[in-house]
């Protein structure tokens, strides 16, 4: 996972670079610093892979190259897959603090969607002033509170998505997806665990 993150980071450097000389934009190299940060703060291999990738569709796409603007879907495709991502985070959460309970998947899905729905809330304060400071439109201020609402709910729909996979590579013990990539920020000991409490509930 060290290596992908790396190779990831060199090809987002390198299109970035490209992309702001071609475009004259230097704007865009803001997303270097990011990349930078993801490797000055000390964090999970599978967390940076996450941070990575939606910072580059996020960020990088949708807000510096103005994505969000340009098409009419990109916003909500955003805050679609955004909700299987805090899924994955909010999951990694539960393992870090102690706080997953093995023998309660509801209390476990339940956690997930509430914290997508805390990220999804907090995002769209953050696109209210991002949009103040860079007299941006990420929040579509003709449509108002529709636009805020309808990201809300994409977020919600994926987190959902994210929560059903869930409950069946629990349920039936698959590792198909999720758990395995779970397994990659605990270094195996969630996926291990949590296999065998259900073999053994049985």
């Amino acid at each position: 996972m060290n290596k992908l993150n790396k190779m990831l980071s060199i090809i987002l450097a390198v299109i970035t670079i490209f992309l702001a000389v071609c475009l004259k934009d230097f704007k865009l190299l803001l997303f270097l610093i990011y990349i930078a940060l993801l490797y000055i703060i000390k964090m999970n291999q599978s967390l940076k892979f996450v941070a990575l990738t939606f910072g580059f569709l996020g960020g990088f796409l949708g807000f510096l190259l103005h994505l969000y603007k340009v098409t009419t879907w990109y916003d909500t495709f955003i805050h679609f897959i955004s909700g299987i991502f805090v899924g994955l985070v909010a999951i990694y959460i539960l393992n870090k603090f102690k706080l997953y309970d093995k023998n309660n998947i509801l209390f476990n899905t339940l956690f997930i969607i509430l914290f997508s729905l805390s990220v999804s809330a907090l995002w769209e304060v953050i696109e209210f002033i991002l949009d103040k400071i860079f007299n941006s439109d990420m929040q579509r201020k003709l449509t108002g509170v529709n636009d805020t609402m309808k990201d809300i709910i994409c977020a919600l729909l994926g987190n959902i998505l994210f929560n059903i996979t869930f409950y069946f590579e629990y349920k039936y013990k698959n590792k198909i997806l999720i758990h395995k990539f779970v397994d990659n920020m605990t270094g195996g000991s969630y996926g291990r665990e949590n296999f065998r409490t259900i073999k053994t509930t049985r």
